[in-house]
C-alpha cells in the first residue's frame, strides 16, 4: 500500500503590477470605483459651463419677472386697499370739522371726496394730485382743474391695471350712466355723455369747457399706456356756482402721464446690489458652506433688494397704468 503525502501549500507572491486580489496595482492604476469617482469630479467643459450659466441666468430672470408681476398685481392692490380705508376714515372725519383752507383745497395726498360709478361697481376715495405717488392711493384729482361740483371741467386720473385698478372697466360705461361724487360741499351727479381714446399726453382732457363736467382719464389699452381713454360726464344736479367760488390750485399743471424718470438711478443701484447678492449666495451654496446659515443670512437680503428694485421700477411707470 502506498501512502499519499500531501504537498505543503505553496505561497505564491503576487506578480509585479498586481494586487493581492489578482488585479493590477501600482501608482499608475486605481480601482474601477475610484476611477469612476475621479471622472465624476472632472471639471465640465467650457460649453457645459456656458450652458449652465445661461440656464441659471434665465432662471434668475424668470424669478425676478415673477416677483415684479406679483408686486404690481398683488402687493400693490393690497397697499391701495389699505390706503383707501385710511383715506375714507380721514374723509369722514373731515365732514365733522369746520371749513378751513386745508379742507376746501386739500393738499396733495389728502382726500377730496368719494366717487361712485354703479354701472361698473366702483366706489373710491378721490385724492388730491395726479402724480404716481397719489394715484397709488386712489383716483387723483388734477389740482389745476376745479374741484368736483364747481363750475368748469373737473379732471380725475385713475389707474387701470395696478394698485387696485379702479378705472379698469371705465370702457364699459355707456351714455347716460350716472357718476356720483360726494365732497364736503355736497353730493353731485354727473351723466356720461361720451368717451374717446386720444394720444398719450394730449391736452384734450384738461380743455376749458363751457359746461360743467367731469372728465375721467386712464391708460389705454390695459397693461400698456400707449394712449389715453377719456370719459366725459355732464353735471346734472345743481353745482357750486360763482355765488360761492372755491379756491383752486394755480393753473398750468399738465397731466402727469409719465413715470418718475429720476428713479432710474435707484433702480440701477438696487439691481447691481441684487446681482452681487445673488452671485455671493450662489458661491456659498456651491461651496457647501453651512447651507442652513447661508439660507438664514442671504434670504432676507435677497427679498429686501428684490422689493426695493421692484419699487424703483414701479415709480417709473405711468400713474394711469
Amino acid at each position: 500500500m502506498s501512502s499519499v503525502v500531501d504537498d505543503p501549500p505553496q505561497v505564491i507572491a503576487p506578480a509585479a503590477g498586481t494586487d493581492g486580489a489578482g488585479g493590477p496595482s501600482g501608482p499608475e492604476w486605481s480601482p474601477p470605483a475610484r476611477r469612476a469617482r475621479t471622472a465624476h469630479r472632472r471639471r465640465p467643459s467650457h460649453r457645459q459651463q456656458v450652458l449652465r450659466s445661461v440656464v441659471f441666468g434665465l432662471f434668475i430672470a424668470g424669478l425676478l419677472a415673477g416677483a415684479f408681476l406679483a408686486y404690481e398685481f398683488w402687493i400693490s392692490s393690497i397697499s391701495q386697499s389699505r390706503a383707501q380705508a385710511v383715506l375714507l376714515d380721514r374723509f369722514r372725519h373731515s365732514l365733522t370739522q369746520p371749513d378751513s383752507h386745508t379742507y376746501l383745497v386739500p393738499p396733495k395726498g389728502d382726500p377730496v371726496g368719494v366717487i361712485e360709478i354703479p354701472a361698473i361697481g366702483l366706489e373710491q376715495v378721490i385724492v388730491q394730485g395726479i402724480g404716481s405717488t397719489q394715484t397709488k392711493l386712489g383716483p387723483g384729482h388734477d389740482p389745476s382743474t376745479p374741484l368736483p361740483g364747481q363750475t368748469g371741467n373737473v379732471v380725475v386720473l385713475g389707474r387701470r391695471t395696478t394698485y387696485g385698478a379702479p378705472f379698469h372697466h371705465l370702457n364699459g360705461l355707456r351714455t347716460g350712466d350716472p357718476i356720483i361724487v360726494t365732497t364736503r360741499q355736497g353730493q353731485f351727479e354727473y351723466k356720461v355723455i361720451g368717451a374717446a381714446v386720444v394720444s398719450l399726453g394730449s391736452t384734450v382732457p384738461i380743455h376749458v369747457t363751457t359746461d360743467d363736467r367731469l372728465t375721467l382719464v386712464t391708460s389705454s389699452p390695459p397693461y400698456f399706456a400707449h394712449s389715453e381713454l377719456i370719459v366725459a360726464a355732464k353735471l346734472t344736479t345743481p353745482g357750486l356756482q360763482d355765488s360761492w367760488p372755491l379756491p383752486t390750485w394755480p393753473a398750468g399743471t399738465k397731466l402727469a402721464l409719465t413715470g418718475d424718470t429720476v428713479s432710474w438711478g435707484s433702480a440701477l443701484l438696487w439691481g447691481e446690489l441684487l446681482i452681487v447678492a445673488i452671485v455671493i449666495t450662489w458661491m456659498l451654496y456651491r461651496r457647501r458652506w453651512y447651507p442652513a446659515a447661508t439660507y438664514l443670512m442671504t434670504t432676507p437680503v435677497l427679498i429686501a433688494l428684490t422689493f426695493l428694485l421692484c419699487s424703483s421700477i414701479d415709480r417709473m411707470l405711468p400713474p394711469s397704468l
